[in-house]
């Protein structure tokens, strides 16, 4: 499998983005018992919604647990080309 490539920062935010999936979902599992303990299922709207909310969480999750596995961060290296990492100012010139 090919590696995706990041930029240390874009890493670092993906890493985040990970941390904070991971302790969200307690709160919506919490929130998923509360609702099943309401009663009837099959026309209960906040189980539903908790369900998918928790269903939601976890494809991010293994999403980016994927990309932060498969990730390879990149510093540029060379001013002289344009690279992943590379800030770049476009010049309008008339």
């Amino acid at each position: 499998m090919s590696k995706i490539i990041f930029t240390y920062d874009g890493f670092e935010m993906l890493k985040k983005e990970l941390n904070d999936a991971i302790n969200k979902r307690p709160e919506i599992l919490k929130s998923l018992v509360r609702a099943r303990e309401m009663g009837d299922l099959s026309e209960n709207g906040a189980y539903k919604s908790a369900r998918f909310e928790l269903g939601d969480i976890d494809r991010k999750i293994r999403h980016l647990k994927h990309l932060v596995s498969n990730a390879t961060q990149v510093k540029p290296n060379n001013n002289e080309y344009v690279q992943v990492g590379h800030t770049v100012t476009l010049v309008r010139i008339s």
